[in-house]
């Protein structure tokens, strides 16, 4: 697949070839006749550049963390040989970003409080940091629950075993627990019918 920079970069039959790529402009420097952009998805990042004066003028007023797609021919880069570059031919700017209290760039720099952090937590969610923690909390996941069908357990998500009834009735399993929003009632419940569960929550 050809999804990610990651994806694109990975396959060498797209060398030379042109590729499109998308992500969230890292870096921006725009120097007259040439620009260079870093490119970054979930994936990692890119170099970008820019020659084409045409796609130099539609990238007037790009900042960091603009929203950016590139399409242009892949290259391995002239000083590295492990590490490529796009020179792009056309750009299609989807978002430019406004001022923000951080970047994935100056976020460590900045150290923004936790109160900062949530309140732009979309923000925050785009940035390595946060995209690294939630695929090493994917990844692990995975491990555990390869490892558990593996030993002929069952997951059980509590939605598919009962759902909230319409027009405000009061939820409950047992009458004298009436703590529905609880899994542990399903764990007791289905403990009777399959000794092999587990419930990831």
């Amino acid at each position: 697949m050809n999804r990610t920079i990651g994806e694109i970069t990975s396959n060498k039959n797209n060398l030379g070839k042109d590729v499109t790529i998308n992500g969230w402009a890292n870096t921006v420097r725009l120097l007259g006749k040439i620009g260079f952009i870093e490119l970054r998805d979930i994936s990692g990042k890119i170099q970008v550049v820019i020659k084409d004066q045409k796609v130099l003028e539609a990238l007037k007023g790009v900042t960091d963390e603009s929203c950016l797609s590139f399409t242009g021919e892949l290259k391995q880069k002239a000083d590295d040989k492990t590490k490529f570059e796009v020179i792009a031919r056309d750009v299609k700017v989807h978002s430019i970003a406004k001022e923000m209290p951080f970047t994935n760039k100056n976020i460590k720099e900045i150290n923004p409080t936790e109160e900062t952090i949530q309140k732009y937590r979309y923000l925050y969610l785009r940035t390595e940091e946060a995209q690294n923690n939630i695929v090493t909390r994917s990844k692990t996941t995975k491990v555990i629950r390869d490892f558990l069908y593996e030993n002929g357990f069952n997951e059980i998500e509590t939605p598919y075993l009962g759902k909230s009834t319409p027009e405000g009735a009061r939820d409950y399993l047992v009458p004298s627990e009436l703590i529905m929003e609880s899994s542990m009632h399903y764990h007791k419940a289905h403990n009777y019918i399959n000794r092999f569960l587990w419930l990831l929550e």
